[in-house]
Formats: structure tokens, sequence, C-alpha cells
């Protein structure tokens, strides 16, 4: 699998956004496991979210987009599930102090944190979510979590898990 570095500063990316970055991952035939006749590829991208970003972080959000997607990619180089590719990505995102996630989101109206994440699978099309959790420091991996289990299959006396967990005040 190949990087193009072209790619890392998020060129070509529909938004010129500082805190945008992209990766293309290629696969080449003779890395592939199976003979095929065509090139698998992909790419990853991340954001570091919507709202007000300041323009003299621009290096820093820069960085922890690229960092992010550098995660993302070794998984996948590794052969890891496109889902924690995706989970690493966004725990490097939320372990950053510059991002508006994990531990460094905003504030509720108590003044307290409370973490949104989602995560679906592709193939599937299951999914797993969390809303409104405090205290999880990367709830995108309690999201993949909740993916995960949900695709074993039923528990018992046929009892479907869950895919959302939601937490109450």
């Amino acid at each position: 699998m190949t990087m193009e570095k072209g790619m890392s500063s998020g060129e070509g990316l529909p938004s010129r956004s500082p805190q945008a970055s992209a990766a293309k991952v290629t696969v080449k035939e003779s890395e592939t496991r199976q003979p095929c006749e065509e090139k698998r590829g992909g790419f990853v991208l991340v954001h570091a979210g919507a709202g007000y970003h300041s323009e003299s972080k621009a290096k820093e959000y820069k960085h922890v987009c690229k960092r992010a997607c550098q995660k993302a990619i070794e998984k996948l180089q590794s052969g890891a599930l496109a889902t924690d590719a995706v989970t690493a990505a966004l725990v490097e995102l939320e372990d950053s102090p510059f991002t508006n996630a994990g531990m460094g989101s905003n504030l509720n109206l108590l003044g307290e944190i409370e973490c949104d994440a989602s995560i679906m699978d592709g193939k599937s099309l299951n999914f797993g979510a969390v809303g409104a959790l405090s205290g999880i420091k990367n709830p995108v991996s309690v999201a993949n979590r909740l993916l995960c289990e949900g695709q074993k299959g039923k528990l018992s006396a046929g009892r479907i898990p869950p895919w959302i967990q939601l937490s109450c005040i």
C-alpha cells in the first residue's frame, strides 16, 4: 500500500479548510492477498470538526488531521477492518486538545462535557452510536464496541443487542 504524499496536505479537496486532511491509499496487485484484475484502493479523509477554527492554530489542525489519517492507513496496511481504521483515526482527533471531540468537547449548559459519536460498517450497514456520554475519553471506541457486539448476532433468549447508547442526567 502506498500513501500519495500530495494528498496528505488536503490538496484537491473541495474545501480549502486548514483543519482538513486526506490521504489516498492504493494497493498494487502484487501486494494483494489474492490475484485480482483491478487495483483496490481507497482514501482516508478527516476533518477537525464544524464551527469556528482559529487561523493561528491552522498548523496544529492540519498536523492532527494528518496524524489521524496516518493512524488509519497504518491500521489498513496491517489488515484491520475499515471500522477499526476509522476508530483509530477518530481516537487521534478525540485525544487532541485542538479539536472539539472527546474530552476536549464543548461544554453543555451545566458546564459538563457530553460527547456523541457514531460509526457504520459500509458492508453490513450496521452501526453503533452513543449520545451525551460523560466521563468517556474516546466515545468513538464505545460506538465501535456497540457495532462489534451487535454484529455478533442475537443475545440469549433471542434478544437483539443495542446499537445506540444514550446517557441521561
